[in-house]
């Protein structure tokens, strides 16, 4: 695999990441037993910080580079993602 297609696949998998509490509130309703309104919670907030942590990233990639920021974000979007699929209480 070439270093673009690396690339690509990485940024892509931050897409799938994204839209999966879309597809998995019905399992973590009935896995976890959390409402709907839980999961949409911790969703939106997730969606505010994304959002909000736009002009942040792309000053960070005017002074360090667009490799260095997308790697820190691939590597911080990776480890949330651990952490939550660990989270077995709201709040925890």
């Amino acid at each position: 695999m070439g270093r673009g297609r690396g690339r690509i696949s990485g940024v892509a998998g931050l897409g799938g990441v994204r839209a999966a509490p879309a597809v998995l509130i019905n399992p973590l309703e009935d896995e976890l037993g959390w409402g709907r309104a839980t999961i949409s919670f911790a969703v939106s907030v997730g969606l505010l910080i994304y959002g909000l942590s736009g002009p942040a990233a792309g000053w960070l990639m005017n002074r360090l580079g667009p490799k260095k920021v997308t790697l820190a974000g691939l590597a911080l979007i990776g480890g949330s993602t651990l952490a939550g699929a660990a989270m077995t209480e709201y709040g925890s």
